[in-house]
């Protein structure tokens, strides 16, 4: 769907989706995760609890009990911060959250208070057979790239879990987009919708460390056989496509593979910049060669080499060989060898 390119009438739909949201009686108890609407309960699924009756997203049975829920209890106080800072603009105290912010002041093209935090989001029963809700972490007010007058909206999930679940993040953003649709529908026009995870979780050495995680659609047939089958008391699969326990597990190997594959790219970045430390250090000081932790550093100097052009060697007479040497220049380095085992 195409973003709504006039900036007045933009800034109007920008208040509409506030009020909409604002004006919503759809109210969470956070203890027993159940949704009520206009002060009555009501019989909704959330999309959490959809998904795990549906065995879409990691079970997590096995995991020690109080170890989740000191992890679930870090996880609600991560995101009551997020929540604090954009809705009144108070910095955070854990990492995490203070992570987060860094990550948002450094990407968002508004103010942080204009965008929505703890959005709570329902089907239209109209247009779903279930009574499906959820709460979306953060939805963003974001500029066409294109064009500076349009806006698009941004749903931005976060998750502070020790392990990535794609595959279930990538359905858990889809229900929310499309139950975000769903109820901005009734005023005419939908902007385009893109769909984010930030992860963020501290490592061995205390740092907070964010993942910017980009989701993407899930077709609305596919969806509508989700809702169908809960709706039919049947048990979701989607035998049409591939195994959805073997294809997330895909999805999760290759996410973890590249992140592999990003640490080491950097990893071998910072140990070239090392070596050439040493090797400058080295240089300096006039050492040729050193042994220290086990390992021996020796300054290769600046040479040159001479090779064979055997391409020209197989069609002319091997006498005339040095008419036709090749002579290459090779940069210096320093070469480092183990010497665990060996004598100093």
């Amino acid at each position: 769907m195409k973003a709504i390119k006039d900036i007045k009438e933009s800034k109007l739909w920008q208040n509409y989706i506030r009020d909409e949201f604002k004006n919503d009686d759809l109210e969470l108890n956070t203890i027993a995760h159940t949704y009520s609407l206009n002060g009555e309960e009501k019989d909704f699924i959330s999309v959490t609890q959809l998904l795990q009756k549906h065995k879409i997203t990691k079970s997590y049975d096995s995991v020690d009990k109080e170890l989740l829920k000191r992890a679930a209890e870090r996880g609600t106080l991560i995101h009551s911060e997020v929540q604090d800072y954009i809705e009144n603009g108070t910095s955070p105290f854990t990492p995490e959250g203070a992570r987060i912010v860094t990550y948002l002041n450094n990407t968002i093209q508004y103010t942080a208070v204009e965008d929505l935090a703890e959005v709570k989001l329902r089907m239209n029963p109209d247009e779903c057979p279930i009574a499906l809700a959820g709460t979306a972490d953060i939805i963003r007010f974001t500029k066409d790239d294109d064009d500076s007058n349009s806006i698009d909206l941004e749903i931005l999930d976060v998750k502070t879990g020790s392990s990535k679940d794609v595959w279930g993040w990538t359905w858990q953003l889809n229900l929310y987009k499309e139950m975000l649709e769903s109820m901005l529908k009734q005023g005419g026009k939908v902007p385009f919708v893109s769909m984010k995870v930030l992860w963020v979780r501290v490592d061995e050495n205390g740092d907070a460390k964010l993942e910017e995680i980009p989701i993407h659609n899930i077709s609305p047939m596919v969806i509508g056989s989700l809702l169908s089958d809960e709706q039919n008391g049947l048990i979701y699969s989607d035998k049409a496509v591939i195994d959805e326990a073997l294809a997330r597990d895909v999805a999760n190997r290759w996410e973890s593979i590249k992140s592999l594959e990003e640490n080491l790219k950097k990893q071998k970045e910072e140990f070239e910049q090392l070596k050439e430390q040493i090797r400058e250090r080295m240089l300096e000081e006039e050492i040729k060669s050193t042994s220290i932790w086990g390992y021996k550093f020796t300054v290769v100097l600046p040479s040159k080499r001479e090779t064979l052009d055997t391409k020209a060697l197989k069609t002319l007479e091997p006498e005339i060989y040095e008419k036709y040497k090749k002579v290459t220049e090779v940069g210096g380095g320093l070469k480092i060898t183990e010497t665990y085992g060996e004598e100093e």
